[in-house]
């Protein structure tokens, strides 16, 4: 299944998203986590090659080699990658092995889409779960949409909500409303909000959507700071 002669998916424009994101990645010489479909083995692998206009991208040799026999049977693989704070993920298909049994690579086919949190200029940091953050969504009529803060910083964050809650209070892109933020053991954090992007729900995973702060306050966006800052401590102290 990997040895197609010509292999190529939809090709992708350079203006698009998802290659903008590759793009990143390739230039930053990122190290990417690979693991494929009912494995939880991962390898390392990095980006040497992006061709959009063939809608593909070419991925170096695995490190340590993934079994070539769940590659075969499912070309299936996810990847991740962390750039600048950033936890950058997508799912992607492996269209064609090359080269050398001991140095191989791979080509891929663009993703459909590309899970990058980070589209704002101040650095992001991510919140565990087991920190247990809530986040309220307040529209009209008194309407509530509750879910876990998963990223956050002083200009926005992005947030796991139940598919239900955004459809009953409408989340799309460019709602408006309020928001409450449990971050602290001060009272909640409170400020008005725009959605600027809704990735919906997929099979057991949740909504995820991602918020800008309009006009946040000078008191709150310093909570934000500090606890972005303490978040990023913690992170360091367990690399």
């Amino acid at each position: 299944m990997l040895n197609r002669k010509s292999a190529r998916g939809a090709a992708v424009a350079s203006d698009d998203e998802r290659h903008q994101a590759l793009e990143q990645i390739h230039a930053a010489h990122c190290l990417l986590e690979v693991r494929c479909e009912g494995d939880d083995r991962a390898a390392q692998s990095a980006i040497i090659e992006l061709v959009p206009e063939r809608g593909y991208f070419v991925l170096d040799a695995f490190t340590p080699p993934l079994d070539p026999q769940r590659l075969a049977a499912s070309p299936q693989i996810q990847v991740r990658a962390r750039l600048d704070g950033r936890d950058i993920r997508f799912a992607t298909r492996l269209l064609k092995q090359g080269g050398k049994r001991g140095a191989p690579y791979y080509m891929a086919a663009y993703p459909e889409h590309v899970d990058n949190p980070q589209r704002r200029r101040e650095f992001r940091v991510n919140v565990p779960l087991d920190k247990g953050a809530q986040v309220v969504l307040h529209g009209a009529g008194g309407l509530q949409a509750r879910g876990e803060l998963r990223d956050l910083s002083p200009s926005g964050f992005s947030a796991h909500l139940d598919a239900a809650e955004c459809e009953r209070v409408g989340l799309d892109n460019g709602w408006r409303g309020t928001c409450s933020l449990n971050i602290d053991s001060v009272a909640a954090l409170t400020g008005a909000v725009e959605v600027c992007h809704v990735k919906p729900a997929t099979g057991p995973l949740p909504a995820r959507v991602g918020v800008c702060f309009v006009d946040l306050d000078a008191r709150s966006e310093r909570r934000i700071e500090r606890y972005v800052a303490e978040l990023d401590r913690e992170r360091a102290r367990l690399r």
